[in-house]
């Protein structure tokens, strides 16, 4: 297991965590990321159509991909026993704490994988349609539970209802992307937060793919949520030579004040945003505020070494590549856990060859 823990330590990272199960295809061959995966996207056939909402995603100009729309709605049912499974498995009572709701959202990004080690062939329409929407809440999430205290501890339905959170997604602005804008209606984006929101019934007990997902999503959750982010920006910043540097959105990049922001603290909010827009909305953002994305009870110890690292950082290579290396020898831990829980079947599709054959060249 140490071996395999070593080899694959990155690729889980890099692969899972990070950007590859974009490229892999599902049963209609498109690719689980749609536009993120733009050669794949292309190849499967380009449907867009002007945005039809008349609430923020309207400003924007940018269109919405009906293809990626179809396959949910032809999913729909199935998509709500996905969610209905997990919650089951990872709530503790009936309604869903923000800490539970990010599980629950890890899991639905780590069920493609947990499909191509247990099965074989394409990935199923509902579970790729439940990654494709928790796509969307995958930043939106943590940046909600870390900028509300104790929502990690408390239902969040009671905090947000089922409106108040679509309200919340629109004001905003955290239903547009920088060429494409949410496909969901107002109403099925509130209905897909109220069921992972809500415990649901556990539609197969026998459901492998489910609970395994489930297994693993608080290891995957933390990976996620906090150490891939801060990792890709890490490294994107080292490789690239400028770690100041943003993808330009005109002026408004003048309006936030890095300057003033712990370098940890800027490093997360560009790894998790990967939009400007939502860094401009947490313009507050501090190293002490991660913690707010834990319950009091159920700090990290890797938390703990992240914080006190970041008083001694400073705004340069050396630093960034400290960085680095720190945050991933503190995955290590994270990354056994979910490799020993996968069992015998994480050897041999942790590598890209595994990954290759459902992705387009």
């Amino acid at each position: 297991m140490e071996e395999l823990f070593e080899a694959n330590a990155r690729t889980l990272i890099d692969h899972v965590v990070g950007e590859a199960l974009l490229h892999v295809l599902d049963v209609d061959r498109r690719p689980l990321g749609e536009q993120a995966s733009r050669s794949a996207y292309i190849a499967a056939g380009v449907e867009e159509r002007g945005c039809p909402f008349q609430d923020s995603r309207a400003r924007s100009g940018h269109p919405i991909n009906m293809a990626a729309l179809r396959q949910i709605q032809r999913e729909w049912d199935g998509i709500l026993r996905h969610i209905s499974n997990l919650t089951h498995r990872l709530a503790a009572n009936e309604r869903l704490t923000g800490f539970e709701i990010t599980r629950v959202n890890a899991a639905m990004q780590f069920a493609p994988l947990v499909w191509m080690t247990e099965q074989s062939g394409l990935v199923p329409g509902d579970i790729a349609a439940s990654f494709k929407l928790s796509v969307g809440f995958i930043r939106t999430l943590p940046l909600i539970t870390i900028s509300m205290d104790d929502i990690v501890e408390t239902p969040m339905l009671d905090v947000l209802s089922p409106q108040e959170f679509f309200s919340l997604l629109d004001h905003h602005e955290w239903l547009t992307g920088q060429s494409q804008v949410c496909a969901g209606s107002k109403r099925s984006i509130q209905r897909i937060y109220e069921a992972m929101a809500t415990r649901g019934q556990d539609i197969d007990e026998d459901n492998t793919v489910a609970t395994l997902a489930a297994s693993v999503a608080p290891a995957c959750r933390d990976l996620d949520m906090m150490l891939s982010a801060l990792i890709c920006a890490a490294r994107g910043c080292i490789e690239g030579g400028a770690w100041k540097s943003l993808p330009s959105y005109g002026e408004r990049r003048q309006e936030i004040p890095f300057d003033e922001w712990p370098l940890l603290a800027w490093l997360y909010a560009v790894g998790s945003a990967r939009s400007i827009e939502l860094v401009l909305s947490t313009p507050l953002l501090r190293v002490e505020h991660l913690r707010r994305a834990f319950p009091a009870n159920e700090q990290p110890s890797w938390l703990d070494v992240i914080v006190a690292e970041s008083a001694s950082l400073s705004a340069d290579r050396e630093s960034l590549e400290h960085l680095d290396a720190l945050l991933f020898e503190l995955a290590h831990p994270l990354v056994e856990e979910i490799l020993i829980k996968m069992g015998a079947n994480a050897p041999n599709k942790l590598t890209r060859e595994d990954f290759s054959p459902l992705c387009p060249e």
